[in-house]
Formats: structure tokens, sequence, C-alpha cells
């Protein structure tokens, strides 16, 4: 898991997202964001979308790359193979019902509720919450 500064936060939130290589070495983002645009968002009339793109970069959001700050890196305490739990978390990310779920970027659901979701609950490790990353304890329904 990577995080970034969400533009216009002056420094005060994050922006967490997956970035990934899979088993056959494609790599990506994972993420999740509004369905609309700024004004729409401050206005609560955007809902939660989820965000894939391979190679990272060329998706919704450009800045989610892997040049980042890495803030977990999926490993559990076994060392076991996380190319299940990558292959779970693509899964789940590409199946989610776009356009449903309401965003709220201070109290979530918002990107940081998706990203935890996504670690947590489809990739199965327990991940510890970034700074300044509001709404992480939300849950996000799939």
């Amino acid at each position: 898991m990577k995080i970034r500064p969400v533009q216009f936060t002056f420094g005060l939130a994050n922006h967490a997202f997956w970035y990934y290589e899979d088993r056959i070495g494609q790599k990506g983002t994972l993420s999740a964001g509004p369905n609309r645009g700024k004004l729409q968002t401050i206005l609560d009339n955007a809902f939660l979308n989820s965000f894939t793109a391979s190679p990272p970069g060329i998706g919704h959001f450009k800045a989610d790359l892997p040049l980042q700050p890495t803030v977990f890196d999926g490993k559990d305490e076994d060392g076991a193979d996380v190319c299940f739990s990558v292959d779970i978390m693509e899964f789940a990310a590409s199946v989610y019902t776009n356009g449903v779920v309401p965003y709220d970027a201070l109290d979530g659901p918002n990107s940081n509720s998706f990203a935890r979701a996504l670690g947590e609950d489809y990739g199965f490790f327990t991940v510890p919450q970034p700074p300044r990353t509001p709404g992480w304890n939300v849950e996000v329904p799939f």
C-alpha cells in the first residue's frame, strides 16, 4: 500500500492505494475515489467508484505511481506468497459496483476506506492505518 497527499489539503490528508505486481509480472494500481468532479464531491453529490490501472499512471488518478511512499508491503508474518491475495484484491476491485455508495471525503467511505477494505477483507492482511487517512475505519459494502 502506498500513500500520497490529497490535492488542495496542504498535507493534512493522504490518499491510500495499492500498487502491485501480479504473478505474471503485470504491475498496476487498485484505488477508489469520487465518481464526480471536485464541486459535486464538496456538495456531497458523489459516489465511491473503484479504479484499476495497469500499468500505473494511466488510470483515473495519474499520481498513483510506484514512486509514492510505501506504508505496507503486503507481506504477512509468515512470509506467505501474496500472489493469491493480489488475485483476490484485483477481482474484488474489478467487480465493485460503482455509483452506489455515497462518497464522503472527510468521514468516509472514501479511497482510504476502500484501500483498507481491499487489504483486510480481500487480501487477508492486517493493515496498519497510514498517517492522515480520514475515513480509514469506515466499512465499504462490496
